[in-house]
């Protein structure tokens, strides 16, 4: 391809993970996806990915070249992630683009499975990395219509900040406040969870009106917490719909909930489908104190008084909001 086609060879673009401060589902709408209301939160651990132009003449292909991983766990290096999915469309969107010959170097400290919409941050700074290389030839609007076709928690991972979330969770609206959130998160690194998997428990759990039975605080409740700054109100109406269902299946997250409550969090939630929880902590100093304390359980020796530990290993991450989604260098 031409270089006058392009505005630069190689573009570095941030992705961040989200935590779901609210989480509530109110139904199931005609297309058979789920009708969800949550507040989203951008969090400092973040992918990077850079997008270079090669001179491989077999243009419209991506190739991978170094994955700097900083967490555990497997990522997929072929056209099924998302950077590549999140590829084509771009290319089928922008037709100059599909001459290109792309590499992709990954740098990650998204927690791989954990609900926190690392491969929807992989999408985003993949699809806002390649739209600078051409020009910023979409830009941001266009960019989030493109990315809810990949899935609906990439346009909030373009976007970021906080914000609520409607209908899949991709119709936005900006939550503007000044506060400085800080959070607790904990995975526990063995354990999975199939979101269709969890819907469907969820289905078979309730009956009837599910916005009626929904025992969260509707989430603009919370987003009114956070504009008016009111934190005391905000830990009350923190909240997330699966955590009966997913705390009936894995008794083990519940009890490492309450483990979390114990050590000093104000809150501990399940983010998403899980099967990460997080708290609120009231400062970077406070969680990592409680990662500590955590650390030197003495309850985390495969004993039966700490089920939380069946599934190994409990990944740790102290980290603090964010006003912003994927930035670009």
């Amino acid at each position: 391809m031409s270089e006058k086609h392009i505005a630069i060879r190689s573009a570095r673009a941030t992705g961040r993970a989200k935590l779901n401060l609210s989480f509530r589902i109110l139904g199931i709408m005609g297309d058979g996806y789920h009708r969800v209301e949550t507040v989203l939160q951008s969090v400092d651990l973040e992918d990077s990915i850079t997008i270079s132009v090669t001179d491989d003449t077999a243009g419209g292909k991506i190739s991978f070249g170094r994955i700097d991983s900083k967490v555990p766990g497997d990522f997929p290096m072929d056209g099924s992630n998302l950077i590549a999915r999140a590829v084509d469309a771009y290319m089928k969107e922008v037709p100059e683009s599909g001459k290109l010959s792309l590499k992709a170097d990954i740098v990650k400290e998204i927690p791989i499975g954990a609900g926190m919409a690392g491969g929807s941050a992989d999408a985003a700074a993949t699809l806002v990395a390649l739209d600078r290389i051409m020009g910023d030839r979409l830009g941001t609007d266009r960019l989030m219509e493109l990315g809810s076709r990949l899935g609906a928690d990439v346009p909030f991972a373009i976007l970021g900040g906080t914000c609520l979330g409607t209908h899949r969770g991709d119709h936005l609206e900006n939550i503007e406040h000044s506060h400085k959130l800080f959070f607790l998160i904990v995975k526990p690194r063995n354990l999975s969870i199939s979101t269709p998997g969890l819907y469907k428990s969820y289905d078979d759990f309730v009956t009837g009106d599910q916005e009626s039975i929904s025992p969260v605080v509707p989430a603009g409740k919370l987003a009114e917490s956070l504009r008016d700054g009111n934190l005391e109100e905000l830990v009350e109406r923190v909240g997330n719909d699966f955590e009966p269902v997913l705390f009936n299946l894995h008794p083990e997250l519940a009890g490492l909930r309450d483990r979390m409550l114990e050590l000093g969090c104000f809150t501990a939630n399940v983010t998403g489908s899980g099967p990460t929880l997080f708290g609120l902590v009231a400062s970077r100093e406070h969680g990592r104190y409680i990662k500590r304390m955590l650390a030197s359980d003495p309850l985390r020796k495969d004993r039966q008084d700490a089920p939380y530990y069946r599934f190994g290993r409990l990944d740790v991450f102290v980290a603090e909001s964010r006003e912003r989604g994927t930035t670009v260098d």
